[in-house]
């Protein structure tokens, strides 16, 4: 059973139950990617949101044909993990120590930029079963830090790797070199 939590990037960052999976439903595209992470309208799952978004994310989720979940909060929990992470400005300044890096923004974005030697695999071919080419320890990325959340939390769940998130994505790394030349 799916545990989905619906917090914001931040909140998942800092604290969240082991093995769930990121979906947040502000910041980002919500109706987009819950279906790709479950098609099945049917399936059963437990929703984990902010208490004052409860109410919304429910109405939204049975809007969208979702029906067979349960809601909880994290409220006071001391089983929380933290998901690794490093500020765009630490992965740039270490840049010569990174071994492997994913970039999970779909084939079109990657086409206009990308990182050098960084391996593409799109959010939507996680969410489909498919696992980085390498076996080892990633810094992941996306854009703006919303889809390498949800790609990291995904791919935790199989313990085959290790995953870093790059916070704020391509883009805060594109402001912090950006900002370092001029």
């Amino acid at each position: 059973m799916f545990l989905i939590d619906t917090r914001n990037v931040e909140e998942f960052i800092q604290g969240h139950l082991q093995y769930s999976v990121f979906v947040g439903f502000k910041g980002g595209s919500f109706e987009h990617w819950l279906p790709k992470l479950l098609p099945n309208k049917k399936a059963e799952f437990k929703l984990i949101s902010n208490p004052i978004d409860t109410d919304e994310v429910t109405q939204k989720l049975e809007d969208m044909g979702y029906h067979n979940f349960h809601s909880m909060t994290l409220e006071n929990s001391s089983k929380l993990v933290e998901l690794p992470s490093i500020s765009a400005a630490d992965f740039v300044d270490n840049l010569d120590k990174v071994e492997q890096i994913l970039d999970v923004r779909e084939e079109p974005e990657v086409m206009n930029f990308h990182l050098k030697d960084s391996e593409n695999l799109p959010l939507s071919e996680i969410l489909n079963g498919k696992e980085p080419r390498n076996k080892g320890h990633y810094y992941t990325h996306c854009a703006g830090g919303y889809r390498s959340v949800i790609a990291i939390s995904y791919l935790n769940r199989s313990k085959h790797n290790q995953f870093t998130n790059v916070i704020g994505g391509l883009s805060a790394i594109k402001a912090y070199v950006d900002q370092k030349r001029a």
